[in-house]
């Protein structure tokens, strides 16, 4: 939904929101795609996917993951692109565009409608950790674009703690997040130090603000490409489809480039865990939706299972 759209709609967009992501709501669409999924799988067993959702990179991550799954488990080999208006001009493959993979070109791609079907109803909700991070580094090596500006970023190798602050539209899906829990279980991973050298992600520039106040001994590096207006989602901004994917995709790497993660819930931190195996997470809160997207759940399983030791 268009940002002009959500501001029309006022007090119920966030209705509307929850009501187009239900589960019988997304069901019901799947299912409508069954009889052209199974028609052009027939004529094409090994099929192209276009993720062509207007969400987050790290959601189109994440689903392209999942779909590298199923076709693992089916021992196909078809392929996953990105032509999300977020972030691809025209028809260009974003994911071809950052990333080392193989070529899509003049390949069958399912339809929209299939391609729903195969996303809702067929391949997997939820894969192990261990899985997805595979995954992860088989099928989205940075091509030289992106490696580069990852290296121009920042001259840091490694950052001692990376800071993932979500906020405008996040609250729809997991709730606002109070500061003070987020400054509490930065100290505490922080070990009482005063100074360190942390990477820091958020569309919030009041948290931002605050926090260097909080911790001003604390050396912070950051990467946003551009300014964007106070309140709106840095996805629903004026930048353009590249600035927006190459800012999303810096930020996972660099975020990734740390021991350890304070996050709030968001895909974009939860794909840095897959970027980097070793990283550890501590996550403030969790979305509000009483089943946990994939890789939310695993992420929080994992720290509960460290605290229990």
């Amino acid at each position: 939904m268009k940002y002009s759209t959500r501001q029309a709609l006022g007090p119920l967009y966030p209705v509307l929101i929850k009501v187009k992501g239900s589960a019988p709501m997304v069901l019901a669409k799947g299912l409508a795609g069954a009889i052209p999924y199974l028609r052009e799988q027939r004529r094409a067993p090994q099929p192209v996917v276009d993720l062509t959702a207007r969400v987050g990179m790290g959601a189109l991550l994440c689903h392209a993951l999942l779909l590298h799954a199923w076709f693992d488990q089916q021992g196909g080999q078809g392929r996953v692109k990105a032509t999300s208006p977020f972030y691809s001009a025209g028809e260009e493959d974003v994911f071809a565009r950052y990333f080392v993979r193989p070529p899509t070109a003049g390949l069958p791609v399912l339809s929209n409608s299939a391609a729903e079907f195969l996303i809702s109803c067929r391949r997997p909700g939820h894969i192990p950790l261990a899985e997805a991070q595979r995954l992860f580094a088989e099928h989205f090596r940075p091509a030289p674009i992106l490696a580069e500006a990852i290296a121009a970023a920042t001259d840091c190798p490694q950052f001692d703690l990376s800071i993932h602050y979500r906020g405008t539209d996040k609250f729809l899906e997991s709730g606002r997040v109070a500061m003070e829990p987020m400054f509490s279980a930065i100290r505490k991973a922080l070990g009482g130090r005063t100074t360190a050298r942390v990477f820091l992600a958020t569309d919030e520039a009041e948290f931002a603000a605050a926090l260097r106040r909080e911790l001003p001994g604390l050396e912070f590096t950051s990467y946003d490409l551009g300014e964007v207006a106070p309140g709106v989602p840095r996805v629903f901004s004026d930048q353009t489809p590249d600035e927006k994917a190459l800012e999303s995709l810096v930020n996972i790497f660099l975020i990734a480039r740390a021991p350890v993660c304070v996050r709030t819930s968001s895909y974009l931190s939860a794909v840095s865990a897959l970027a980097n195996p070793e990283l550890r997470t501590i996550t403030i809160n969790q979305t509000l939706s009483r089943d946990l997207p994939f890789p939310e759940r695993e992420l929080l399983e994992r720290e509960q299972q460290r605290a229990r030791g």
